[in-house]
Parts: C-alpha cells; sequence; structure tokens
C-alpha cells in the first residue's frame, strides 16, 4: 500500500510505502470502542457525591407515635422518602479507569488509521518548520490557516500531529558529597562503591557532557514544535498534539489528519510491534 506524501505547500512529491499487515487489515469496530470508551472513562474525575440518610443534616427523633395518627410509619425526618431527605444509593466518589491489553490497543489505533486512511482524511507531510510556512519570527494563526488552505483543511476538524520529543534528561547530582571520595580510605560496611576524587570528577564531567547534547537535543525539537504549536492553537477546529499522544479517539474524533514524515514514521514504529 502506497499513501501520498505532501510538501508544504499541498503539493505531492512522492508516496510512502505502507505496509498492508499494519494498516490493511479489516478495521475492528469493537477494539475502537473499548479503546474509546477507557480513554473517556481515563477523563473522569470520580469527584461525585450526594449525602445519603446517615449524613443529610436533621434530627433521628421519631417524628410521631407508630400507631393511631393514621400516617406512614416514620422512623426519622431524615429518610430519602421525606423532603430534604438523604438519597438513596447516590454517588460515591469512584475511579472509573479500567485495564484494557496492550495488543488489544495497538489493534484499536491501527483499525482507527486504517478507516482514516480508506476515506483518504490522511495527509502526510514532509518535515517542516514554521519557517518554512512564514517569514515571520513570532508565531502567526494567520501564517497555519494559509497552509490549511493549501490541503483544503482550513473548514475542517483538523488533527495536526507533530513529532515525538525525546526524554527529557535528568541533570546530574553536582553537589559535593563530603567524606567519600577519601583517597584510600575504604570504610568496614560501605554499600556505596569507593571512588577517588578525581575519578569522581572525571565520571562527573562525563555525565554533564552527555547531559548538556541531550538537552540541547531536546531543546531542539521542542522550540520547533512550540512554534507551530503555537501558530495553530487560536483555531477552534485544529487540534495540535505529538505523536506520542496520537490515541485512538483523537483519530476517529478528527475529520482530517496531518501528520508530519518524522510523527509517521514514529507512530508506525509504535503500532508496528
Amino acid at each position: 500500500m502506497e499513501i501520498a506524501l505532501y510538501n508544504v505547500n499541498g503539493q505531492q512529491t512522492s508516496s510512502i510505502q505502507v505496509s498492508d499487515e499494519v494498516f490493511g487489515i479489516t478495521p475492528n469496530d469493537h477494539a475502537i470502542y473499548l479503546d474509546v470508551k477507557q480513554y473517556l472513562a481515563n477523563q473522569r474525575q470520580g469527584t461525585h457525591k450526594a449525602k445519603e440518610r446517615g449524613e443529610v443534616r436533621g434530627s433521628t427523633k421519631k417524628p410521631y407515635k407508630q400507631k393511631g395518627t393514621g400516617n406512614a410509619r416514620a422512623g426519622h425526618k431524615r429518610s430519602p422518602l421525606w423532603r430534604h431527605g438523604g438519597r438513596v444509593f447516590g454517588p460515591r466518589p469512584r475511579d472509573y479507569r479500567f485495564k484494557l491489553n496492550h495488543k488489544l490497543k495497538v489493534l484499536a489505533r491501527r483499525s482507527a488509521m486504517a478507516y482514516k486512511i480508506q476515506d483518504n482524511k490522511l495527509i502526510i507531510v514532509e518535515n517542516f518548520t514554521y519557517q518554512n510556512i512564514s517569514n515571520e519570527s513570532a508565531p502567526k494563526t494567520k501564517a497555519f490557516l494559509n497552509f490549511l488552505k493549501g490541503f483544503n483543511a482550513q473548514n475542517e476538524k483538523v488533527l495536526f500531529v507533530l513529532p515525538a520529543l525525546p526524554q527529557l534528561p535528568k541533570a546530574p547530582d553536582t553537589r559535593k558529597k563530603r567524606a567519600l571520595y577519601v583517597e584510600g580510605y575504604i570504610p568496614k560496611k560501605s554499600r556505596r562503591p569507593i571512588v577517588t576524587y578525581k575519578e569522581h570528577k572525571e565520571k562527573l564531567a562525563a555525565a554533564l557532557q552527555t547531559y548538556s547534547v541531550q538537552k540541547a537535543e531536546f531543546d531542539t525539537k521542542y522550540e520547533k514544535n512550540n512554534l507551530l504549536y503555537l501558530s495553530a492553537r487560536n483555531l477552534p477546529n485544529v487540534t495540535v498534539v505529538t505523536s506520542s499522544e496520537l490515541h485512538t479517539y483523537n483519530i476517529m474524533n478528527a475529520g482530517k489528519i496531518i501528520i508530519l514524515k518524522e510523527a509517521w514514521e514514529n507512530f508506525v514504529s509504535a503500532v508496528g510491534k
């Protein structure tokens, strides 16, 4: 199966080969239903609460005697049958989350994307930055709207997918460790490897260098994604996500999906396992 590859102007430049085993399947509607149901359930806070008969304000004194009044029997005014009484089986705080197998969730995402491919609602665009669609230094919504017009998607519900960000590296601990790096000193009951101060400085320098490289890579990708996100966030019919945030619900909820080539490769590697 081949899918067209477009440039930022909406012109087809080439095509991408897609595995029939991954996206050429017959979509599984029940898997899609379960995954969407789980996503919507996970969004619920579950903080609802109504007072029952033991929690509402009021006396527990018997209002009147049991017999002889002609009224129905009553134990106290907090009964659910009375005005201002408690609620029967009212809602209580609960967790709505439930478990789904990983393979079923992968099948659901494959099926949802297969529907978009069959309906020609998937648009894969060559990797680009905000500077490719605008000469402005600051992000402008008009520039992104002109980009959508190239794909005739300015009036559609669009899901715009950016490449996933690398994991934010953790900065190494540069605090001085007092009395741990003494040359030739080996405590009797030490659970830590004993290193000299020189070895410690060398390891710390190597860790700082690795961190600076990873942080620079993260900052570069974040800045590229952020400019495109800021230019699109004011459009009410556009939702911007990264490929790691692409799930069954937002795939099915979109009218058209515009995805960068790098983000598409990230998605394929995630669901192709």
